[in-house]
């Protein structure tokens, strides 16, 4: 998965959060894994997205979805 791709993702993902009060992170986290897999740095990038995630009350879905992009991360070491 492109850098952008992934951006886009993570982007719809907080919006369904903030409109339903959840969302489930699994796909983001399997598109994170293809930006690992191309070199990529998901977390980095999700630190882009932190104002937004602000703007729509979700600081905490972006921080809770880090924590499991990291788990995963971990387990390709």
């Amino acid at each position: 998965m492109q850098s952008d791709e992934f951006m886009a993702m993570v982007r719809a993902y907080l919006n369904h959060a903030a409109r339903n009060g959840s969302a489930s992170p699994d796909d983001v986290v399997a598109g994170a894994k293809g930006v690992i897999l191309r070199g990529g740095d998901p977390i980095r990038l999700t630190f882009q997205l932190d104002e937004y995630a602000s703007s729509l009350g979700q600081i905490d879905t972006i921080k809770d979805l880090r924590r499991r992009i990291g788990a995963v991360w971990n387990d390709l070491d």
